[in-house]
């Protein structure tokens, strides 16, 4: 049974091998501590790990324990689950309305979340729609995430999220208008640790083998070969530096790329130079140093490697083979000389990833025709086997309670969150009722010194009229006094005896007699001055 494939060699979540379905993990995520296991499992399950559920839920497994610690849903559907570096923190896809247009697996709305592991805390990093992201992978100071963008046109972008701006930008167009530019591998975007300046591993495809075209989704059976080149893309400049060349597989089977701890070693399976194309043609599984530029091939049997996985001290290897539709996992040991030994032997095991240098966890397919596995843990040095689905099954009723009683906490945080906001809103407002009491204070108090400078202003503008006034009216007072004065003499004067008219002449008569007199004596003695000089 085949599964969609995403147009232009994009292959879906779930990959699906030669005539079998085979559940990919890319729902599956372990804690960089080793301490947990993020699953995105189905809403209804019975511990069956389903990577395309229409509707998941994200649980949070201690990895000691098998212990279901955290349920979340958000959403309709949970994806791509990814640790930050510092495992503080899990990033996730939830989107709604998840549904397939022509080749596309597109969804109405999709965001981008990010849970914070010690509060519980979930943010928004991005929200968009008509499209689907995946791959997604953090850089190694986790200040930068990239993911692969689908849209409903066919095109693919690299995209590059700085999460602390929450802004992103589109690094390279994968594919558009039919071409595929870049070869999108697995499990997720892969960033090169040891380089000075953020770098990612690109594939440029320089030919598509049989033909430039790409099978339909009913021939998705078909196989497809990429010849191309494993670049290192620096983000800064876009610089392009090829690691290595040679031919990597689209269809039936994805191209897998991971790198060593240091990020000095990749590995990646791929096709020989005399190849063939036909589905059971061999992929082999190469190292690749970076800096010496050799490569060598790990694995080159027989069967179709795939899903490497190097452990968390770079000492260990491991990887899935399929040969004639069975399924094992392998170990190389870099230690030892020897090569890769099968540990599986059920020919139903694959997908492992480490869960610690000593453990691992894998995928065990439980029916032919169905895209679900069990999910089992093995121990490398006993190789004792044990599988988790019972287990997880069995918390199913505790992951639903704790579901519940995330939205409850979660509502309860929205509750608190608007019962600070509300408070602080009423604080804000106390605030401003206080600096406008101590406005009005200040207003009344400068009112009031203005109202007192204001009277002082009138007092002295008005004190030298009253002066005058007063002045006048004292000046008043004395010309009534004089006047009164007057007015009495008057009235003495009317009050003495009047003369009559012959009184008035004899006296008259007797002035001018005077005045001749005088007048005769002073006539006399100038003439005697003008006769007589002095001597």
């Amino acid at each position: 049974m085949w599964q969609r494939w995403v147009v232009g060699g994009l292959f879906s979540v779930l990959a699906l091998v030669l005539s079998g379905c085979w559940p990919m993990p890319q729902q599956i995520a372990v804690s960089p501590d080793g301490r947990f296991l993020a699953l995105s499992m189905p809403l209804e399950t019975q511990g069956l790990y389903e990577p395309l559920a229409e509707r998941s839920q994200l649980w949070l497994v201690e990895r000691a324990t098998g212990e279901i610690v955290t349920a979340i849903r958000d959403g309709e559907r949970i994806s791509w689950v990814t640790w930050s570096p510092d495992g503080q923190e899990l990033l996730y896809v939830a989107s709604t309305g998840l549904r397939a247009v022509d080749e596309l697996l597109l969804a109405d709305e999709w965001r981008l979340m990010l849970y914070r592991l010690e509060t519980g805390e979930r943010r928004l990093l991005l929200a968009d729609r008509e499209s689907v992201p995946w791959g997604l992978s953090f850089s190694p100071d986790g200040q930068q995430i990239a993911y692969y963008r689908v849209t409903d046109e066919g095109k693919i972008d690299l995209v590059l999220l700085d999460r602390v701006g929450q802004e992103s930008r589109v690094v390279q167009t994968i594919q558009e208008g039919g071409r595929l530019r870049y070869l999108p591998y697995g499990p997720r975007l892969l960033w090169l640790k040891d380089s000075d300046t953020p770098a990612l591993v690109l594939v440029r495809v320089e030919e598509l083998l049989p033909s430039e075209e790409l099978p339909a989704l009913e021939e998705a059976t078909s196989v497809r070969v990429a010849r191309g080149r494993i670049v290192r893309v620096q983000l800064d400049c876009l610089c392009e530096a090829e690691i290595a060349r040679g031919y990597y597989p689209v269809l039936p089977v994805p191209l897998f790329i991971v790198a060593s701890p240091d990020g000095r070693r990749l590995y990646f399976n791929g096709y020989s130079h005399s190849f063939a194309l036909t589905p059971e043609e061999p992929i082999y599984l190469y190292e690749m140093d970076i800096e010496e530029r050799q490569m060598f091939a790990i694995y080159d049997g027989d069967g179709i490697a795939l899903a490497p996985a190097i452990s968390p001290d770079g000492s260990q290897l491991l990887f899935t083979v399929i040969e004639h539709q069975k399924s094992d996992l392998y170990l190389r040991s870099f230690q030892a000389l020897s090569p890769a030994a099968k540990i599986t032997h059920d020919g139903r095991s694959g997908f492992g990833f480490w869960l610690t240098d000593e453990e691992i966890a894998f995928l065990r397919r439980v029916q032919a025709d169905q895209p679900a596995g069990e999910l089992w843990r093995k121990h490398l040095i006993s190789g004792e086997e044990e599988a988790l689905t019972p287990l997880l099954a069995r918390q199913r009723r505790t992951a639903e309670l704790s579901v519940q009683l995330a939205a409850a906490q979660q509502e309860a945080q929205q509750y608190r969150q608007e019962l600070i906001q509300t408070q602080e809103t009423l604080q804000e407002l106390q605030n401003r009722i206080e600096l406008l009491r101590q406005s009005l204070q200040e207003l009344s108090a400068e009112l009031q010194a203005q109202s007192q400078r204001t009277v002082e202003e009138i007092a002295r503008q008005w004190i030298d009229p009253v002066q005058q006034i007063n002045a006048l009216r004292q000046a008043v007072s004395e010309l009534r006094k004089q006047t009164e004065g007057i007015d009495a003499k008057l009235t003495e004067l009317q009050k003495r005896p009047q003369l009559d008219l012959w009184t008035v002449a004899l006296i008259v008569a007797i002035g001018a007699l005077v005045v001749i007199v005088i007048l005769r004596r002073s006539f006399r003695t100038i003439v005697q001055a003008l006769a007589f000089p002095p001597q």
